[in-house]
């Protein structure tokens, strides 16, 4: 269920910043969520709003602007400070799901851009095996460890060789794979067998 303050924040620009002001004068509650635990925190922020409320996927503000390319909005609140390491209810981080631009600005910020999600993989290993080409080049290009990976299959002896090539060639597209010069071809993988 939205409230006023949901409201305003869907509104015209003008009409809807008019009214979330004259909400916020009243004591509207700045941090009500709606039925997906989402705020009309990118209208807030200058009010003070808690930019660092969760919706019902663990899923940050910062989170969601990202993984849906509003470059503008992610650059605002990381100016406001947000968490750029906050992880989802399946441990990525944004980093992991981030558009090409917004990758940027979090490396620009200081990311870490060799953290490991639930799965041990790292935002190249998920890049490459997802196809992103750009966000996996800018990777290596700032430096990414193509080779380290643990989690899911580390364990097996086979899989230490195990590198972004794999989640690389997991896609329909081979190019990126030569193209970043990722680790070792002859590494063994069992995890398709």
């Amino acid at each position: 269920m939205r409230t006023a303050l949901h409201q305003a924040a869907l509104a015209d620009e003008d009409r809807g910043a008019v009214l979330a002001r004259l909400l916020l004068d009243l004591g509207a509650d700045k941090d009500a969520k709606d039925e997906f635990g989402h705020t009309p925190l990118h209208l807030l922020l200058d009010q003070g709003a808690d930019k660092e409320a969760k919706n019902a996927y663990r899923r940050m503000p910062l989170y969601v602007a990202g993984t849906e390319g509003h470059q503008a909005v992610a650059q605002l609140l990381l100016d406001q400070g947000a968490n750029k390491e906050a992880e989802d209810e399946f441990g990525s981080t944004l980093l992991d799901s981030a558009a090409r631009g917004v990758v940027r600005l979090l490396l620009h910020y200081g990311a870490d851009k060799e953290a490991k999600n639930g799965y041990g993989r790292t935002s190249l290993h998920v890049a490459a095996g997802a196809g992103h080409e750009t966000v996996a080049r800018l990777l290596v290009d700032e430096g990414a460890d193509k080779e380290g990976v643990e989690g899911y299959n580390a364990g097996l002896p086979e899989c230490r060789e195990y590198s972004a090539l794999f989640e690389s060639l997991g896609t329909d597209s081979l190019d990126n794979s030569q193209e970043l010069e990722l680790g070792d071809v002859n590494a063994v993988s069992y995890n398709e067998v």
